[in-house]
């Protein structure tokens, strides 16, 4: 599913098919024509790669997003407008850097990047606890994921809390990024001591297309 989203936003190229099937990643020769929607997919994703990998380079930039050179130098000016990015010059080097990237719900080009966001994160948290040498959950680790299953159906007594996990985690993340942005606005770490953390949350019902449901 995820390497379909990619490929369907362009950022994956798909070739053969059934167990032939082959995928590489998109060159700026294979981007296609820009428009509206594919600007704003590639911006996404320049804004994504800052946010994961800045301070970065425009070059190495180059290498993570696959979109031609005027693409991607015009997604660096629209994100500097936005003030979603901002560029600072150290040692003759121009870095981009993004203190958030929050794609808004409804994006109707935010899919892909969101997607691949999710994934690299979950991917990024198995491989940092594999690093650690932990191979077992514990009590009060800060790496690590859980997966929990519910049944529930129509007019059971928690239909509503199970269903609404998803969103009710949301509110309570936005919440609290906004409580650490006002406190990181006059405070800085000491001795740029700053722990980036990054949790990643996903939600299915099985059973809603069962019902009819396309929501």
């Amino acid at each position: 599913m995820v390497l379909k989203d990619l490929v369907d936003g362009g950022m994956l190229f798909r070739a053969g098919r059934g167990d032939l099937t082959t995928y590489r990643v998109v060159t700026a020769a294979d981007a296609p024509r820009a428009d509206g929607l594919a600007d704003q997919r590639v911006g996404n994703f320049v804004w994504v790669a800052i946010h994961r990998y800045g301070p970065i380079t425009r070059a190495s930039l180059a290498e993570l997003v696959p979109a031609g050179d005027d693409a991607l130098d015009a997604a660096l000016v629209r994100l500097a407008r936005d003030g979603r990015v901002t560029s600072e010059e150290r040692d003759g080097k121009v870095l981009y850097e993004s203190a958030e990237c929050v794609i808004p719900l409804g994006d109707s080009a935010g899919w892909e990047a969101s997607v691949f966001d999710h994934y690299q994160a979950m991917v990024t948290a198995i491989c940092t606890k594999l690093r650690l040498g932990k191979t077992h959950a514990v009590a009060g680790e800060w790496v690590g994921g859980s997966t929990y299953g519910f049944d529930v159906w129509e007019g059971h007594p928690h239909h509503a809390e199970v269903v609404g996990f998803l969103q009710a985690t949301r509110e309570r993340a936005v919440s609290l990024r906004k409580r650490v942005e006002a406190f990181n606005v006059s405070h800085s770490a000491p001795d740029g001591s700053t722990q980036h953390v990054i949790a990643y949350v996903g939600q299915t019902v099985i059973g809603l297309e069962d019902e009819g449901d396309d929501e």
